[in-house]
């Protein structure tokens, strides 16, 4: 059987995104449950990788982290915009 996937949702991603794939069975750990308010992308993307979760963020500066081959579990960028829901 697949593992599931496990999103950590870094400061940028709204609330009520992380409630609605937990809702949906998702495994979801946001920054503010980590503690880790605040610190840099490397933080964020090192605690995601050492924890094992798959990152999901809102900025494209983790799309630079990815181009240098540093190490991750994955990452899910969707870009922000005005309309942006969880089906």
């Amino acid at each position: 059987m697949p593992h599931p996937i496990k999103l950590y949702m870094d400061e940028n991603v709204s609330k009520p995104i992380a409630e609605g794939l937990c809702h949906r069975g998702i495994d979801v750990l946001t920054a503010q449950e980590a503690d880790i308010l605040g610190r840099s992308d490397d933080v964020q993307l090192n605690f995601s990788t050492r924890e094992g979760w798959v990152i999901f963020t809102h900025a494209s500066d983790f799309l630079r982290l990815h181009s240098t081959a540093i190490a991750h579990k994955g990452i899910v960028y969707a870009h922000q915009s005005e309309r942006l829901s969880v089906v």
